[in-house]
C-alpha cells in the first residue's frame, strides 16, 4: 500500500484559498487529477497553474454550491469529462461574528445555506457516481467549534458545523458497503484569509489554550486530508478528525 493519489481523481470545493487551495496543491503533488469548484474566479487561474506546473490536469469551475441547477450543470460536464471521480473535499465555507442577541433568521439561514446545504448538494450530485464505481472516499471540513462550540459571537457557525459532523457520521454508515469512506476534519484556528476576520484577542486565547502554542498551517490540514483521501485510510470512516494542535481532545 502506497502513499499516493495517482490515477485518483479528486473534486475539491472552496478551492480557490485557504484550506481548499492547500488540499488541492498537495493532492496534485501526490499525482491526482484536480477539479477545483469555488464561487469566486479569483484565484482559481493561478491555482489551476500551480496544479499543472505539478504534472496534474487541472479543470476549474466557477459555481455556487447553493445553486443547485447550476450545480446539476457542473457535474454533468465533469462526468462528461471523466471517467471516474474517486475523491470529494467538501472545503467550502463561511465565518462571520455575530450574537445570538443580534443574530436574525437571515443570519442563521445563510450560515446553514453555505456551510451545510451546500455540501448536501455536492454530495448529491458526486455520492451516486462513487455508489456506481463501488469507491470512494468523502472528506468534509467541519471545525473543533462543532464539537465544542464557537467562541462568544458565532453559535450559528458552530450549529453549522456540528451539523456536518452529524451528517457525514451517518453516511458513512449508508455508504460503507459500496466502498466509501467518508470522514470529517475539524480544524481549530487556522491561519487562512477567513482567519483574518477574526480579532486579535480571539487569537491570543487561542494560542494560550493551544498546547503546541500557535495557530495551525492549512498545509497541515492538507496532509490530514491526504492521508483520509489515500488506500492508507482504507478502514477508517466515520470518523472526525481534530486537527487543532492540542487545543481539544476526544
Amino acid at each position: 500500500m502506497d502513499f499516493n493519489l495517482r490515477n485518483k481523481t479528486a473534486v475539491i470545493t472552496g478551492s480557490a484559498s485557504g484550506i481548499g487551495r492547500s488540499v488541492a496543491v498537495a493532492f496534485a503533488g501526490l499525482g491526482a487529477k484536480i477539479v477545483l469548484l469555488d464561487k469566486k474566479g479569483r484565484g482559481l487561474e493561478e491555482l489551476c497553474n500551480a496544479v499543472e506546473n505539478k504534472g496534474a490536469a487541472c479543470l476549474p469551475y466557477i459555481v455556487d454550491l447553493t445553486d443547485i441547477d447550476a450545480l446539476n450543470d457542473t457535474f454533468g460536464n465533469i462526468f462528461e469529462k471523466l471517467d471516474r471521480l474517486d475523491i470529494l473535499v467538501n472545503s467550502a465555507g463561511i465565518w462571520e461574528y455575530k450574537l445570538f442577541s443580534e443574530m436574525n433568521d437571515y443570519d442563521l439561514n445563510r450560515m446553514m445555506q453555505i456551510n451545510f446545504q451546500g455540501y448536501f448538494n455536492v454530495l448529491k450530485c458526486v455520492v451516486p457516481r462513487m455508489i456506481e464505481q463501488l469507491y470512494g472516499k468523502i472528506i468534509c471540513l467541519s471545525s473543533v467549534a462543532g464539537k465544542v462550540g464557537s467562541g462568544v459571537g458565532a453559535s450559528h457557525y458552530a450549529a453549522s458545523k456540528g451539523a456536518i459532523i452529524a451528517f457525514i457520521r451517518s453516511l458513512a454508515k449508508e455508504v460503507g458497503k459500496y466502498g466509501i469512506n467518508a470522514n470529517v476534519i475539524c480544524p481549530g484556528l487556522i491561519d487562512t484569509p477567513i482567519t483574518g476576520s477574526s480579532s486579535m484577542l480571539a487569537k491570543d486565547a487561542y494560542v494560550k489554550n493551544c498546547i503546541l502554542k500557535r495557530l495551525g498551517k492549512p498545509e497541515e490540514v492538507a496532509a490530514v486530508a491526504a492521508f483520509l483521501a489515500s488506500d492508507l485510510s482504507s478502514f477508517v470512516t466515520g470518523q472526525a478528525w481534530n486537527v487543532c494542535g492540542g487545543y481539544i481532545f476526544d
